[in-house]
Formats: C-alpha cells, sequence, structure tokens
C-alpha cells in the first residue's frame, strides 16, 4: 500500500502512512467497539446511529434450525434497519467474488429465518456476558427517544419488506467488488448495499488514524431507495409467500371484518396492505384501523384513539374494551389501542372497535384532542 497524511499536533506535522491491518479480526474488533467507523454520516439520508447486536451472528437456513453461517457483525440503526456486515482484508482473494455470494447467502435466509426475538435475544445476552445493562446500551447507541418495544416491532416489520443493508468492509474495496456493490444498490429494492473502506495510518510512536469512506451509492440508487420507514404498498400474494397459512388466514379473515364493518358504516376508509401491516385510511392517509403482522409473535388488531382509554374515562368518554377476553396494550407512540390475536379461532368482531374508533375520527385533517 501507499499514501500518506499529515497530522499537524501543535507546530509539528506528523506524517503518517498507509498501513495494512495486522489481521482480519483486529479490523472486526474495531468495528465491535466503534461502531462510528461504518461512515453513518456518509450513509443517504440523515446519518445512522448503530446498535451492535452482536458478532459472529449465527444465521439458519430453515425454519428453527440450526445455524449454518456465521455472520461478522449485524448492527441494527435507528430506523430498525438490520444492517449485515461482512469484513475482508484487500489480501483476501475472496473479497473479489465470493464474499458477494456468502453476504447474499446471509440475507436471503436471515430476511426469512430471523424472527426479531431472535435478534432482541441475542443482543440482550452479549451485553450480559459483557456485563452491561440492555436497557443502557440501548440507550446509549440510539438516543433516549426510541421506545424498545416499538423498536423490536419495527425491525420485524422491516425483515418481512426485506428493507435490510448489507455493508462489504476492507481496508481497501476492489474496483471488481465496487462495481458489483453498485449494481446491486441500484436494482436491489428496499434493501440497500454499500462498501465501506476503513484505512488504516499509522505514524511514529503508534499514533494510529482510521479514515472510512462508504462507496456504492450511485446517484441512481439514491433516487431509488426509500428515505424512511417503507410505505410500498404490496398485495395478498405478498403475504401468502411469506406467512405460513395459519397466519395467512387469521390476517385475511381481521382484514375482510374490518372492511365489512366499515363498509356497513359507511365511513369510506381506504385499504392499504403493506409488507408489515395492513391499515384503512380516511382522506389525507390517516390511519383509522388495522393489524401488524409478525411470524412468530400474535398478530395485533388496532384502532386509533385520540388519548389512552383510561384518559377518555377520565373524561367523561363511554369507552369499554370490546375484547376483554384479549389481551391488550396500549401503544403511545402511535396512539393505537391493540390486541393480541394469537389464532384464527381467537379473531374478534371487528365491528365493536370500528364503531369506538370511528366517533373520534374527522372528515379530514388530523384527529382533534378532546377538552378536559
Amino acid at each position: 500500500m501507499s499514501g500518506a497524511i499529515f497530522l499537524l499536533s501543535g507546530e509539528q506535522l506528523v506524517e503518517m502512512h498507509e498501513r495494512p491491518y495486522n489481521s482480519e479480526d483486529l479490523l472486526q474488533t474495531l468495528l465491535a467497539k466503534y461502531p462510528n467507523l461504518l461512515a453513518g454520516d456518509q450513509l443517504a439520508g440523515s446519518p445512522r446511529q448503530w446498535l451492535l447486536v452482536n458478532r459472529e451472528v449465527g444465521v439458519p437456513d430453515r425454519e428453527a434450525g440450526s445455524n449454518r453461517w456465521s455472520l461478522d457483525h449485524l448492527f441494527i440503526d435507528q430506523d430498525a434497519v438490520p444492517t449485515l456486515v461482512e469484513v475482508k482484508r484487500s489480501d483476501d482473494t475472496r473479497i473479489r467474488r465470493e464474499v458477494v455470494g456468502q453476504m447474499l447467502d446471509y440475507a436471503a435466509n436471515g430476511v426469512v429465518y430471523w424472527p426479531a426475538e431472535r435478534l432482541r435475544a441475542d443482543f440482550e445476552a452479549r451485553c450480559a456476558k459483557e456485563g452491561t445493562d440492555a436497557g443502557e446500551v440501548f440507550r446509549d447507541s440510539l438516543g433516549d427517544e426510541l421506545e424498545p418495544e416499538q423498536f423490536w416491532d419495527m425491525v420485524e416489520q422491516n425483515l418481512l419488506s426485506g428493507r435490510i443493508r448489507l455493508v462489504f468492509v476492507a481496508d481497501l474495496i476492489p474496483a471488481e467488488l465496487r462495481r458489483v456493490i453498485e449494481f446491486l444498490n441500484e436494482r436491489m429494492s428496499p434493501t440497500e448495499v454499500v462498501g465501506v473502506e476503513i484505512k488504516q495510518y499509522v505514524g511514529q510512536g503508534n499514533l494510529t488514524t482510521l479514515v472510512p469512506r462508504v462507496v456504492g451509492q450511485t446517484e441512481q440508487a439514491r433516487v431509488q431507495k426509500p428515505s424512511g420507514q417503507s410505505r410500498t404498498e404490496v398485495g395478498w400474494d405478498y403475504y401468502e409467500a411469506r406467512l405460513q397459512p395459519d397466519r395467512l388466514a387469521l390476517v385475511r379473515s381481521l382484514f375482510d371484518r374490518s372492511e365489512e364493518a366499515i363498509e356497513e358504516r359507511g365511513l369510506g376508509w381506504v385499504p392499504r396492505l403493506r409488507a408489515g401491516y395492513f391499515a384503512f385510511q380516511r382522506p389525507g392517509g390517516y390511519n383509522c384501523a388495522g393489524a401488524d403482522i409478525y411470524r412468530e409473535r400474535p398478530v395485533e388488531f388496532w384502532i386509533k384513539l385520540p388519548l389512552p382509554p383510561d384518559e377518555l374515562r377520565r373524561l367523561g368518554h363511554e369507552v369499554v374494551d370490546p375484547y376483554p377476553e384479549l389481551e391488550s396494550r396500549w401503544d403511545g407512540h402511535n396512539k393505537l389501542w391493540r390486541w393480541a390475536v394469537p389464532t384464527l379461532d381467537a379473531a374478534p368482531d371487528a365491528g365493536r372497535a370500528i364503531e369506538l374508533t370511528s366517533r373520534y375520527q374527522p372528515s379530514d385533517g388530523p384527529m382533534p384532542i378532546p377538552a378536559s
């Protein structure tokens, strides 16, 4: 390798020369300890923050199967996008072709056979092994504004929709690999594919500087990639290809019952099918009712309310739980009253919930907050 950078320290100019890493493990260890080396500030959109799930994350190739492969690192960013990282040194001949096949194996199987609960358990197990508090690590990594339950729900939805990020890391990305990265990034949506070069410069006294640079973000890829939580609509064939028959039947039943209840009341709400949920919206794109779809956890049927049920009752509103037989929770971040529906036999009469939320849904504009 060649090249130099110069560090001005007081009146002294320190010349630092590019050097290869002594081992691949050293680069992997640096990434785990300093996730900002992934250059999240250089990626499209707002700067990325990183939560390390773990190193050497196992990837199965079938439902409930044992791990077939091992991914170098798995990170998740503040938008709950799983980020798969594979590290190679530039002098490793596998960096030109084999690493691409490896990464595609990990991605194709991870999105199908990684339930979010498994990733959360891996993260918490890492924290326990390191003697750290998982809650504190979560907040230190991603900030105080994210609510963990909602975050892991979003991870599940992103896995279902294929909204993940593939990152190839090396001290130098060869031209052949760079072109493959650009090709994949332009054609894989909503999956993002990038490379990160992390060059090492060493000066006198073992002074070391690490310089990351993102490659693969062509203008075409920037235009095509979603900038926030994916809003792409899907069809029933999308669910049929990804859900077990009993789960698919439950989702279809909840959808049909909601649609019938909405039509009976002449509400005119429009259905929207998304990768991880379906919703019925009134004019302006405001969600009123729907269900979140998971592979492992129970499907959650929900309605939108302006305030928590207890608060509405305190204000004198008659708000009765329409489904006391189901486990429920208030999702304050999204203002949703949610009910877990474990099986098709437990699917409720959607009309009772639709009737409740319709009291608070205006013909247009945001849902008003009732006066005290």
